[in-house]
This record gives C-alpha cells, structure tokens and sequence, in this order.
C-alpha cells in the first residue's frame, strides 16, 4: 500500500463516519423529489423575472428576483424565488444559461416541503430540436447512469415556462438536477472536498464502471486530480471515494455544436472514443466489460423508456449504445483498448 492510501483512507474513514452519524433531513419531502416522483409524467414549471437581465448578465451569476409557478393537484402554487445563472461554459456559450433558484425555507415549509431551498436546473442551450435533442441525451446519460451505479445522481425532466413582465418569452425543455445537500442526504454520504486525488484513493469498481462508462459514451471533459465533472462522493461501508459523474453536454453522445476536444487528447471529434482510465489491469478490464453486458438489456430498457426521444434521437443512441457494445464482445479488443497497467 502506497503512502498515499495510508493517508487517505483514515482520513476518509473519519469523514463518513462524521456524515453517516449526523441527523439527515427527510429526502422524500423535498421539492426535488416532489418533481422525480412524477415518473415519467413530464410536469410543466413556470419561471417569471427579467430574462433580458439574466441572459445579459449571466457570467456574473447574480440573484435577481423572479417567481416559482407549479401544479400541485389541480392548484397553482406560486412561489417567490432568486434566480441566477450557473455553470462554467455553459453559461457562456448558451443563449439560455442553466438556472439554481433560491427558496426561502418558510415558504417551503408552509407547502409541507422540507429546507432543502435550493434547485438547480440545465435547460436546453437555445431554442430549436437540435439544442432539445442534446438536452434529452443528457438526461438520458443520468438515467442510464443510475442503472449501473446505485449512487448517481438523479435528475428529472420538466418543460420550463420562462417568463417575463407578464409575458411569456420562451417555452424550452430542460431538467432539474439532485443538488449536492440533497443527493448526499438521500444516499446518506458527503461529498469529499479534498483536491489533487488520486485514483489509488478511489473504490475500484465505481472507479472502472465510471471510466467505461465515459468511453462508451465518447466523453472526454472530466478529471480526477481537480475533480472536473466528477463528484467524489464518501458513501456508507465504503473505505475509499466513490467518483460520480455528472454533465455530459461534452460527450459525443450527447453531440453539442460547442464541444470540443483538448489538444492533449489523441483524438479529433468529440465523436471519437478514448479510453482515459489508469493503470487497469486484464482482470479488472474483463471484469468490468462482462459487468457492462450484463447490464446490456437495462440500459436498453432505459432508453426504450425513454418516450420524450424522437425517432432520429432514438436512431442516434441505439447507434452508440450498440457500437460499444460490439466492442467489449471481442476479447482482444478488450486486452487491447482498456488494459493500461
């Protein structure tokens, strides 16, 4: 064991045992789970401010104050909220910036919801199917992710109503995004805030199944030493990190006119697949290929359930799904492409 591990995996150990010891406030009442436990059925959310002010002065993410609208039964609720763009590049090369809407508690409360007064949002980048099409592969991914790992994070798909001074500016599909006190909350961890990990600091199966997953989906825009589009994530009987994936929007999968590929990648296209896990081993490679075909028909049911895709969206995904699949079936290619100890 190397000098690194000794040091972390205490020092992991006492954090969770600090996590899982506290008193965690009831998931099940909150206003995000209020939304995913709709299932499929695809609610309608109402977010009332100054557009022009929010687009133009997105980099800045400053509150500004709006409304919150939504059904609950047949009776609107509306809510006054604060509004602000989020994001790192999405913010800058999206017409319309991902939003986290700020509740005060007390008008959670009086709902029957719990403090959790925070919700974060990723809403299609402009208008048109082609930027509606990117976001609904990027829920999907989410989905699909929650099929091979227990502790993804969750999201849920909503139709967002943005308006503004009375009017209705823009209709857009987007999703609503667990956000990070409620996702460790429910999966009863804490997210780990140390920089500069290491993979040897990491679970070893969440660890393959999150590199193979990132290959199959030709995504290259994550790392593990300044956790970029990663979380790592403490969970319970866990002695090391579990490293959780999130934002997509890069991943040939998802095909966004905006992403583009770092020159220190041997790759052209974000279309491309490379491989980017580290020092993975034959057995640990066959291991998690074969975990990977026996999740096959799950991942197919997924986006079989997923009715909001298009017939060229579903063509598009099957194609993905399907080309990864033809190549963890061959052995040698296996040996060949995943193992880099």
């Amino acid at each position: 064991m190397t000098m690194l591990r000794k040091i972390l995996i205490p020092l992991f150990l006492f954090t969770t045992s600090i996590a899982f010891s506290q008193e965690e406030p009831d998931v099940e009442k909150s206003l995000f789970n209020y939304f995913y436990a709709m299932g499929d059925f695809i609610p309608t959310i109402k977010i009332e401010t100054d557009l022009k002010e929010l687009i133009k002065q997105k980099e800045k993410e400053e509150y500004q104050p709006g409304t919150f609208t939504f059904l609950m039964g047949e009776k609107e609720i509306v809510i006054p909220v604060e509004v602000r763009a989020r994001g790192n590049v999405r913010k800058k090369v999206c017409y319309f910036p991902p939003l986290k809407i700020d509740f005060k508690k007390g008008e959670l409360k009086a709902l029957g919801f719990t403090n959790m007064d925070k919700l974060k949002t990723v809403i299609q980048c402009k208008s048109g199917k082609a930027a509606e099409s990117h976001v609904f592969k990027e829920n999907l991914l989410y989905e699909i992710y929650n099929v091979l790992d227990t502790n993804g994070i969750r999201t849920k798909l909503v139709n967002f109503e943005l308006w503004s001074n009375g009017t209705l500016e823009k209709s857009l599909s987007g999703f609503l995004i667990e956000h990070e006190k409620e996702y460790t909350a429910r999966i009863k961890g804490k997210i780990v805030k140390a920089n500069k990990l290491q993979e040897a600091a990491m679970e070893r199966a969440p660890y393959l199944k999150m590199v193979f997953f990132q290959y199959m989906i030709a995504n290259t825009d994550w790392a593990i030493g300044n956790k970029h589009n990663i979380e790592m994530v403490a969970v319970p009987n866990a002695k090391l990190v579990t490293p959780i994936p999130y934002d997509f929007d890069y991943s040939g999968f998802v095909g966004t006119g905006y992403a583009v590929v770092s020159e220190s990648f041997p790759i052209k296209k974000v279309s491309e697949r490379y491989f980017r896990g580290k020092k993975v081993t034959e057995a640990e490679a066959t291991q998690t290929a074969e975990f990977y075909l026996a999740h096959k028909e799950k991942i197919q049911n997924v986006c079989e359930a997923a009715t909001y895709l298009d017939e060229k969206t579903v063509k598009n995904v099957n194609f993905y799904i399907d080309s990864f699949y033809k190549e963890i079936e061959k052995p040698r290619f296996v040996k060949s492409k995943f193992v880099t100890n």
